[in-house]
């Protein structure tokens, strides 16, 4: 046994060598490597996804931006009027009951 600077005796160092090193079986590394490549798979799609939300949020902020542009414009047009999505009948706001 070897001893270290304090005199403790530490393990006896072996030496394996490689073809003695140990591995899993087969399957069990097969079942890893399914495991591992399903969840990489899984991230990568996630990581697509949430280039498509923020792709979807940029365009919903320019549709938004684009309604209040059109309502600054009918404001100026009718004035301060709310506008039925339905029919396109157009009441004065400041005269609606709440």
């Amino acid at each position: 046994m070897l001893q270290d600077a304090d005199g403790i005796a530490n393990k006896q160092i072996t030496t394996i060598k490689l073809n003695q090193m140990k591995k899993v079986t087969e399957k069990e590394l097969e079942t890893l490597q399914t495991l591992v490549n399903t969840i990489n798979e899984g991230q990568a799609t996630i990581g697509g996804m949430e280039v498509q939300k923020q792709t979807l949020i940029k365009e919903v902020e320019k549709l938004i931006e684009q309604l209040k542009e059109t309502q600054a414009e009918l404001e100026n047009t009718y004035g301060n009027v709310t506008v039925n999505l339905t029919t396109g009948e157009i009441t004065d706001a400041d005269n609606q009951k709440d």
